[in-house]
């Protein structure tokens, strides 16, 4: 996975460029960078892994001949490389070494206003969408249902298998039995809102008995601060994940949230249910909750 997508623009309209970059950067998933010389061009490939690269007309064919080469002894290639021309005469002169035949090479017709030169990228880098204010982030979401099956695979839990994310909203909450959750308020760039791992009764006792090396026959003083805790350590390992992607997520203190049902704000609330050796339980993400 992927969290940060980088972007090389190649352009000697440096201007140009330059607004491109902005346009793109609304983006927070996006790192931009643009070379207008051969040496820096060289340099940015050397030491970053783009994911996509767009390559302007007024770079010259010499230049982008050169750079194809580099990128083609590179181990690690983008995914596209975009050629954006107002000569297609021109454009059909770029010579493409067979050694980068894999990769995913696209023309944009130039001119064309920045704006839609960036969403053609951002559609390219995002096939399942990206928004702003998206409730759902695919990544998030991913990262949390990893980190989870992490901290519970160092407590010997077995027969982990997560379930398909649903809303809140279609579900009975008195079904799921929740007894006792374990909360985390947040504020970054992929979620507002809260996120809670939620146990029935019977699960909360298997899980904490175990870890805890104990035998209540309830949820009282002596194991309650479990859930918290438990939540902490998922956020933590998600909190590292993300680092090692470039990502800081701030500092977040668990609670305890023990009441009988969530209540949803405007947006859905994503629930993913669990199964378990301990039994079952669920991570719900719920925007704008606080």
């Amino acid at each position: 996975m992927k969290v940060i997508r980088k972007v090389l623009i190649l352009s000697f309209n440096y201007d140009w460029a330059g607004e491109l970059k902005t346009e793109l950067e609304k983006v927070a998933k996006l790192d931009t960078m643009v070379a207008s010389t051969r040496t820096i061009a060289t340099k940015l490939l050397s030491e970053n892994e783009f994911d996509l690269i767009l390559i302007e007309e007024t770079y010259k064919i010499k230049n982008m001949d050169y750079l194809l080469r580099v990128l083609s002894t590179l181990k690690s290639k983008p995914k596209y490389v975009f050629l954006a021309f107002n000569d297609f005469d021109l454009y059909k002169t770029v010579m493409i070494p067979s050694e980068l035949n894999e990769l995913s090479f696209k023309a944009i017709s130039m001119p064309l206003p920045k704006e839609i030169i960036s969403q053609i990228l951002i559609m390219c880098l995002f096939p399942y969408g990206l928004k702003e204010d998206a409730s759902f982030d695919r990544e998030f979401i991913e990262v949390l249902i990893r980190s989870c099956k992490k901290v519970l695979t160092s407590f010997n839990v077995e027969g982990l298998k997560p379930g398909r994310p649903m809303t809140l909203q279609k579900i009975d909450q008195t079904d799921l039995n929740i007894s006792i959750r374990g909360k985390i308020i947040l504020k970054n760039t992929f979620f507002n809102g809260s996120v809670f791992i939620s146990f029935p009764e019977e699960t909360f006792l298997k899980f904490s008995n175990k870890v805890l090396a104990a035998d209540s026959k309830e949820i009282d003083s002596s194991n309650r601060d479990f859930a918290s805790e438990f939540t902490n350590m998922v956020y933590g390992q998600s909190k590292k994940e993300f680092e090692q992607h470039g990502v800081n997520l701030d500092m977040a203190i668990p609670i305890i949230d023990e009441s009988k049902t969530i209540t949803p704000g405007k947006k859905p609330v994503f629930v993913i249910p669990f199964e378990s050796s301990v039994g079952k339980f669920f991570i719900k993400v719920a925007p704008d909750v606080y």
